[in-house]
């Protein structure tokens, strides 16, 4: 018979047998394969992924579009479509993409392209943040484009007319002016512009929907609108944009549709052709005459027509510019005013004919003038300036004056320099440098100009030169251009000055000898009667003071 012991279980024999029993687990399902951690996978539910490419860019400042790839990217087996929503962080602008709703297939990537069409920021800045958002049930990822918009050259917006009035079934325009702010240069383009309030009957676009624009020039587009018969009276607010690679600005321009005017009126400016130089301001009288019962506001606006080209273009940045002021005249009943048209020519060295179209515009009631503009061709190209213009100098030595040529209209080139005296072999004049060159100056990418300095050497031949004053001409010329300076200058005669004679007293005496008889002993008895008068006169004084007595001296 057995006895059973009881069997107590230390903590020691426990982690032996825990041990053991890892190790035979161990060994036992070794053979197992799949019982091997290696092999078991935690398989995640569907989902997408999101990515922009580039994620960053710079607003390009040339004719290059930008733009972006979205990338959709199925993970753990996701099928279905995925809703594209775009934000503005920061900024705005116009974009566009051919699928806002793309169908991702397992397992595959879908790309889609977004184009900006404007800067997302109205000025220079850091950056404007587009955000892209893709969703899909429950699942939703978002990713950014960051566009940084360099910096650069402004530009500023304005209308010839605040508002246009039309009656139902007419057409209307206004100009819409760029003008270049910093040296700025290159394109400027107008997208559609956009109604701001109600709904408008009829119809408006842009004639020419670009501005090309050198540094500090103008340029002018054309808004033109069209209220259809049916458009019911009121006013209506477009928004023009202006977009250049780096900059974005916009003005309202009011429209107001009123009902048909009764009468007429008639358009004439005075003169009706002009000569101008680059570089002025001339201003033309336009009147305006109302008949036939006419009455209201009549507006004024102009346009420059260039010939060049097959067809009329406007916007030629190196035509003339042409302003109304005031650009609205209201007229009574068969009344009369007068506005005044104010043309401008750029600072550039272009010649030729050019014609300015003045429209007056009241209701459905449009009258057109054309002016005409000639610029003839520049004189010079270059100016030279001396300073000082006046020297004073002394025979025998030599003075100088600089002189400073300075480009016109930015020319770049060689000026040959010469000069002549008023009065030839008395003095000479030289420059140092017979040719100078006139190199463009760049500054922000830009042309501004450019001089050059020679020294003008004035000298005598020697200290015996004359006193006087001489005229020195100082020429420049570059090709058929020529340019003319002026120097004066005053000499000093510095020759031996007259000395004191050391034989004054024998040549006095040799004289005084040499005299007829009657003249020698003339002049010695004037002498002696001369002598005697003096002796008498100061014997005569000494016995007066003698023979006067104080009378306060008798009673001594």
């Amino acid at each position: 018979m057995h006895s059973i012991c009881p069997v107590s279980l230390r903590t020691p024999n426990i982690i032996v047998a825990i041990f053991q029993l890892l190790l035979f687990s161990t060994l036992f399902l070794s053979s197992l394969p799949y019982w091997s951690p290696a092999n078991v996978q935690a398989v995640g539910s569907p989902d997408f992924s999101i990515a922009l490419s580039p994620s960053f860019a710079v607003y390009p400042q040339d004719m290059s579009q930008l733009s972006s790839s979205i990338i959709l990217t199925s993970e753990n087996g996701f099928n279905g479509v995925v809703d594209l929503n775009f934000y503005w962080y920061n900024g705005s602008s116009d974009i566009f993409i051919s699928l806002v709703n793309p169908y991702l297939n397992s397992g595959r990537s879908v790309t889609e392209t977004v184009k900006i069409f404007s800067p997302p920021l109205p000025s220079t800045g850091c950056c404007g943040i587009l955000g892209v958002t893709g969703s899909s049930s429950s699942l939703s990822h978002s990713a950014n484009l960051t566009i940084a918009v360099p910096s650069g050259p402004d530009f500023a917006l304005s209308s010839d007319l605040p508002s246009i009035t039309l009656a139902p079934g007419a057409h209307g325009q206004s100009s819409v002016t760029v003008t270049s702010i910093d040296s700025v240069g290159g394109r400027v383009f107008f997208p559609p512009a956009t109604l701001q309030n109600s709904r408008f009957s009829g119809g408006w676009s842009f004639y020419l929907d670009e501005v090309w624009l050198v540094p500090g020039s103008r340029g002018s587009v054309m808004f033109q609108v069209y209220a259809a018969v049916d458009a019911l009276p009121g006013s209506y607010v477009f928004k023009i944009t202006g977009s250049s690679f780096s900059h974005s600005h916009s003005i309202n321009l009011t429209v107001n549709v009123s009902p048909i005017v009764s009468g007429d009126f008639e358009l004439t400016i005075n003169p009706e052709t002009l000569v101008m130089h680059p570089n002025t301001s001339i201003n033309a009288t336009m009147s305006l005459r109302g008949f036939d019962g006419f009455s209201g506001s009549v507006y004024l606006s102009a346009i420059e027509v260039s010939q060049c080209c097959p067809l009329p273009t406007t916007g030629d940045p190196f035509a003339p510019r042409a302003f109304a002021r005031p650009s609205q005249i209201m007229l009574g009943i068969n009344g009369f005013d007068n506005s005044n048209l104010t043309i401008e020519t750029p600072n550039l060295p272009l010649h030729g004919n050019y014609t300015i179209e003045v429209f007056a515009q009241s209701g459905s009631i449009i009258h057109a003038f054309n002016l005409t503009v000639t610029v003839p061709p520049v004189q010079k190209l270059f100016t030279i300036e001396s300073d000082p213009i006046s020297i004073n100098t002394i025979s025998g030595r030599s003075a100088s004056s600089t002189l400073t040529i300075r480009s016109v209209y930015g020319y770049a080139g060689t000026v040959s320099l010469s000069t002549t005296v008023s009065s030839l072999g008395s003095i000479q004049a030289r420059v140092s440098s017979e040719v100078v060159k006139l190199q463009p100056q760049v500054q922000n990418q830009y042309i501004i100009g450019s001089l050059a300095t020679a020294n003008l050497t004035i000298s005598s031949s020697s200290s015996t030169t004359p006193s006087g004053m001489y005229l020195i001409t100082v020429r420049g010329t570059a090709g058929a251009y020529m340019y003319t300076d002026y120097v004066i200058v005053k000499l000093i005669s510095s020759g031996p000055s007259a000395q004191p004679s050391t034989s004054t007293s024998s040549s006095t005496r040799s004289n005084i000898l040499s005299l007829p008889i009657t003249i020698f002993y003339g002049t010695i008895a004037a002498l002696v009667i001369s002598v005697a008068v003096a002796v008498s006169l100061l014997v005569w004084s000494s016995r007066g003071k003698k023979d006067s007595v104080d009378p306060s001296m008798t009673n001594i």
